[in-house]
């Protein structure tokens, strides 16, 4: 996670962030103090949010980035890590005052979340935010999330975060580490 290459350091926080590892907390919580690279530091927000959710910690981070964080990209990284926790009072409260953010990739983000989580009690708040929203995509995104929370289908979302967020999907296999798959010289079926 402190690795000298930001590839490295995204990818590990991806990772984490999916295995939710408790143990994985503290080292996370180190790097994101001392990152440098916005994108890194949103993805650490991420995995910290999933590997400690009850984190006191976690949600001052969050709460911070949302309220003074100028970068959007790592604003919506923010409600990505805040819908992760489990106090359910604060996740409300903060994806609620996120609806209003001045980015509409902030405010797509929320819908994206929301729709995720599948929060009924949040569904007054969306279509609220579909009455003031102004930017066309946003728009869509919001009233998919509506439609989401009421019971409808979530396909919509199915590439939100690669289309919004640009996050590359995760290769299965080894092939995204750099080989040729073993087709390469000396591999199988090589020269």
């Amino acid at each position: 996670v402190a690795d000298k290459a930001e590839a490295v350091r995204l990818a590990v926080a991806g990772a984490l962030e999916r295995m939710a590892e408790p143990k994985a907390y503290a080292p996370l919580l180190k790097q994101y103090k001392v990152e440098k690279v916005d994108g890194v530091r949103g993805r650490l927000l991420r995995a910290m949010a999933s590997c400690g959710p009850t984190q006191k910690e976690t949600l001052a981070q969050i709460d911070k980035v949302l309220a003074k964080e100028p970068n959007a990209d790592v604003r919506a990284q923010a409600v990505l890590a805040l819908a992760q926790l489990e106090d359910k009072a604060k996740v409300y409260q903060g994806l609620r005052n996120a609806l209003r953010d001045a980015s509409p990739k902030v405010r797509a983000t929320v819908a994206f979340a929301i729709a995720q989580r599948r929060d009924t009690e949040l569904a007054k708040d969306l279509e609220e935010a579909v009455l003031r929203e102004s930017e066309l995509d946003t728009k869509a995104w919001i009233e998919a999330a509506v439609v989401v929370v009421r019971g409808g289908d979530g396909a919509p979302f199915k590439n939100f975060l690669e289309r919004e967020l640009g996050e590359k999907v995760p290769a299965a296999g080894l092939g995204g580490l750099g080989g040729r798959g073993g087709a390469g010289r000396g591999g199988p079926g090589g020269g």
